[in-house]
């Protein structure tokens, strides 16, 4: 099950560095914004959208690196 979104943001908010970035949603609204969000200057790491938890998860884990 998904966390909370305030969870979430309490956890990113103590991270200093990020290797690859998603976004998480269900409606056709969730994918216009997303597709709003990810225009935007994510050159520092890979970022995607995806409806599912699961597939999100398995792109971080094969995009997602420590320099």
């Amino acid at each position: 099950m998904s966390q909370p979104l305030g969870l979430i943001q309490d956890q990113i908010g103590n991270v200093t560095a990020v290797a690859a970035r998603t976004l998480l949603g269900q409606t056709p609204v969730d994918r216009i914004l997303a597709h709003f969000i990810l225009g935007g200057d994510f050159k520092s790491c890979p970022a995607r959208y995806f409806n599912s938890e699961a597939g999100a998860v398995n792109w971080l884990q094969e995009h997602a690196y420590v320099h």
